[in-house]
């Protein structure tokens, strides 16, 4: 045998090795993936079950307006966390899956980003109360200072949320959020059904289930830390420099998907928004596959280059596979249902439920799309996806809203979600589009 046959071989089977290796290590993360994804579906299911029993029980002790007045109140705390955030949260998974700083840095720098802002946010809002801006909404000041003091205790929760995701604690992250929605709910049952305490009820358990589920993950991440916490400059710097990418499209895309609960009570009264919460909450149930899917896809797509965009293909489908039977069920059912569980006095929210359903359909699907730029740190298709969406939304529900109520909301919302998803698939279709082209050539 030559020499140059003789290393040609070597040379095979050295390419051969590395392939079956790459495809050993694919089927890996693959199958990682879908277990975490299976047990943050589990609690994604776990937590719309205890979710929705707390929303009964809320509807049929506030009433519509009352329910419609406590959606508002805490739309702020979720607001708060998208406008004050900068993008930090973000930037806090991204640098943690990284490892680019050490773990007790990354904590100690978004507790005081998460106290600091948390704060202007919270003063801003009891400004605007001050001058009556919000009074006619939430005419009993001290149900404001309840929202208001959500504000910096959440943004610190989702600051530990984002620091599980990042070093992969997909199991703890999930009993947080079922304490969370469990607090939640036997908070409801005795302020609310045992001690009659109304709104203001309803608004302490919000307050006590955050508490509950800060201090279980604090206990949780502490052991995960290298050092005691400590403010890192540096951290804070790069974590704004990739945080204000995200932050035009988190403040957006919140604003896309909520800002039909600030404009609606604005226009038609809190006793409307009352119709359109209790459809929301119907329809929103079939987003537990994309909530647990964006959860781990994030971190899990990293630097994956074409098998995580594989990867979001396959979960891009499997979503479509699970909507059109989910969303046809929510369909057909939904006048039973929200009279039965909600009350007579909700039965109007079924027109609704049906507006919302193909745009619940988008909203899932730009979910996962935008789980796959931010982990490229391309967030600016994200962020002008978002912008998209809400620039052909405000006007929509200027238009609807006055003429058809809830209903117009709804239709207003589909047409927002449609618009965002439209954007985010060009820029993808494009990424894939390169991506085969690379292939292709190398090949």
């Amino acid at each position: 045998m030559r020499t140059d046959d003789h290393f040609g071989n070597v040379d095979g089977m050295i390419k051969e090795t590395r392939e079956w290796a790459a495809g050993l290590r694919a089927k890996l993360r693959s199958a990682v993936t879908l277990r975490w994804v299976a047990i943050t579906l589990g609690t994604r299911a776990v937590t719309l079950l205890l979710n929705f029993a707390a929303g009964v029980l809320l509807a049929r002790s506030l009433g519509v307006t009352g329910r419609g007045e406590f959606a508002f109140l805490v739309l702020f705390p979720e607001l708060a966390n998208s406008l004050g955030s900068l993008g930090f949260h973000e930037a806090v998974t991204y640098h943690t899956a990284r490892g680019s700083y050490s773990r007790s840095r990354i904590a100690g720098t978004a507790f005081v980003l998460a106290v600091g802002l948390g704060a202007v946010y919270a003063a801003v809002v009891l400004g605007l109360y001050g001058i009556g801006v919000l009074r006619q909404q939430v005419p009993v000041f001290s149900h404001m200072l309840l929202a208001v003091a959500a504000m910096p205790l959440q943004r610190a929760l989702h600051y530990l949320l984002n620091i599980l995701r990042g070093v992969r604690r997909f199991g703890v992250h999930s009993r947080v959020e079922i304490l969370r929605v469990l607090v939640y709910l036997c908070s409801v049952v005795v302020l609310l059904q045992v001690v009659h305490l109304g709104l203001t009820g309803a608004l302490l358990a919000y307050l006590a289930s955050t508490m509950c589920a800060l201090a279980v993950a604090w206990y949780y991440i502490r052991p995960e830390l290298d050092g005691r916490l400590v403010f890192d400059r540096a951290f804070l710097l790069d974590g704004l420099r990739y945080g204000v990418q995200v932050w035009p499209g988190t403040v957006t895309g919140v604003l896309s998907r909520r800002v039909d609960f600030l404009i609606l009570p604005l226009m038609a009264g809190t006793a409307a928004l009352g119709q359109y919460a209790v459809a929301t909450q119907l329809a929103e149930a079939v987003l537990i596959l994309p909530a647990a899917m964006v959860t781990v896809l994030m971190p899990m797509t990293v630097n994956s280059g074409q098998e995580g965009m594989k990867r979001i293909d396959r979960y891009l489908a499997l979503q479509l596979a699970v909507f059109v039977p989910g969303g046809l069920i929510i369909a057909l059912i939904g006048p039973y249902a929200l009279v039965l569980l909600f009350g007579e006095e909700y039965a109007p929210a079924y027109g609704p439920l049906l507006a919302l359903m193909p745009g619940i359909l988008a909203l899932s699907c730009s979910s996962i799309l935008s789980s796959y730029f931010s982990a490229q740190g391309r967030p600016l298709v994200n962020a002008m996806g978002a912008v998209l969406g809400l620039s052909v939304g405000i006007p929509a529900y200027l238009m609807a809203i006055p003429r058809w109520g809830p209903l117009g909301a709804g239709v207003a919302s589909s047409v927002s979600y449609a618009a965002q998803l439209c954007y985010q698939w060009w820029w993808y279709a494009r990424a894939r589009a390169v991506f085969g082209a690379l292939r292709s050539g190398s090949g």
